[in-house]
């Protein structure tokens, strides 16, 4: 096991009875693995924590603006970043999460598979003993106040940045080939079936999107959050399940 997030687990199972709810933010670059950590983190302590502890994990996608909206204001480019955010919507979540009052709430659902807000869902999260928020808006502020700061522990999943372009490039492909039978979707660009204009969007979103919102987001953030996790890129496998390994 990692001795970092040896160390990370045991002072969430020490801790989170004396702090109710313990908040727990995952953030990093896009293409880290933030979901998979999220995910193993969560079986990790649903496992060892007694059954009578509630975990309920959020994705913070869910504050994206719907495709509607980003497009009226011409952000779709900019999806992701700081303006594509309800972050007032966020940051009211987060103050009614420590104020543990509400015994659920309603939060909209981001569908990964129409790269939008689905109008259709809605997420109910229950009151919990320990939330699990993942995504990459936790560093950007509302009225000069940082969601990260309200946190109780935050955790930086940290990668070169030749290993996030891989990543990224990686995702990207996967998403590609798991669209392939349906390309009506976000990934228009399978209607062209055109392997250069594909490659030269492929490498706009690193080059425009991916490396500008590491540089200015993450790096400078690094220092902020509690924990960092250096993940390492791997050719095979997910980066995070691997951190896992023998421990689940």
């Amino acid at each position: 096991m990692n001795k970092k997030l040896k160390i990370i687990l045991n002072i969430i199972i020490n801790s989170y009875a004396n702090i109710n709810p313990f908040i727990i933010g995952i953030t990093g670059a896009m293409g880290v693995g933030k979901s998979t950590f999220t995910n193993h983190l969560t079986t990790y302590l649903q496992k060892y924590l007694p059954e009578d502890v509630i975990i309920s994990s959020i994705n913070t996608d869910s504050f994206l603006y719907d495709n509607n909206t980003l497009n009226k204001h011409n952000l779709m480019k900019k999806k992701g970043f700081p303006e594509s955010f309800n972050q007032k919507l966020f940051y009211d979540f987060l103050i009614n999460l420590k104020k543990n009052e509400n015994n659920s709430y309603k939060l909209p659902v981001y569908s990964q598979l129409i790269k939008d807000i689905d109008q259709n869902q809605i997420s109910i999260i229950k009151k919990s003993n320990i939330y699990i928020l993942e995504g990459i808006n936790l560093f950007f502020p509302y009225n000069n106040i940082v969601p990260i700061d309200l946190l109780n522990m935050s955790i930086l999943l940290k990668m070169n940045q030749k290993d996030i372009k891989k990543q990224c490039i990686k995702r990207f492909n996967n998403a590609l080939y798991n669209h392939k039978n349906n390309p009506s979707d976000y990934f228009d660009l399978l209607k062209l079936k055109n392997k250069k204009a594909i490659a030269t969007y492929r490498n706009s979103l690193w080059n425009d999107i991916n490396k500008p919102f590491y540089d200015l987001y993450i790096k400078p953030n690094i220092k902020n959050v509690t924990n960092v996790l250096n993940i390492q890129h791997q050719t095979n496998g997910n980066s995070s399940t691997y951190l896992f390994n023998n421990i689940i």
